[in-house]
């Protein structure tokens, strides 16, 4: 299954945030051994850059980012997209550009994140990690 994987789960697993951490630690293990098939988009790796590099520095951060694309794949971003975010009826822009880079995904499944009151405009099923795993086992 394509699932889209927002921010802050990505966050939850790199900073040990806890008690979201374990539920979204299981689900990038999941994708890093094939039973799911991640993505995320550009706001997001320069996002969880951003703030990474705060907590553990710079170096930390890429040498994670880098393991990260190793199983996590990026969606493509176009100013049709953005146009899209733009007139959208989110209320967060980084969220509905989430949401219309998952929508470009083939045969997507879901968006996983903590915020599913960000995506109440989502025509995408959105869950958060530990749901999606019950759903999902």
């Amino acid at each position: 299954m394509n699932i889209f994987i927002d921010t802050n789960v990505i966050l939850d697993v790199f900073h040990l945030r806890h008690p979201f951490y374990s539920a979204s630690s299981d689900l990038l293990a999941k994708c890093e051994e094939g039973e799911y098939a991640g993505f995320m988009n550009l706001i997001s790796l320069a996002n969880i850059h951003y703030i990474s590099s705060k907590i553990v520095g710079k170096q930390q951060s890429i040498s994670n980012l880098k393991v990260l694309l190793g199983f996590i794949k990026i969606t493509s971003s176009n100013s049709d997209l953005a146009k899209k975010a733009l007139y959208s009826d989110f209320n967060d822009l980084e969220d509905a550009l989430q949401h219309f880079s998952a929508a470009t995904i083939d045969n997507i499944g879901a968006i996983i994140t903590r915020d599913l009151n960000d995506f109440k405009a989502s025509d995408i099923p959105v869950y958060s990690p530990s749901e999606f795993l019950k759903l999902n086992p």
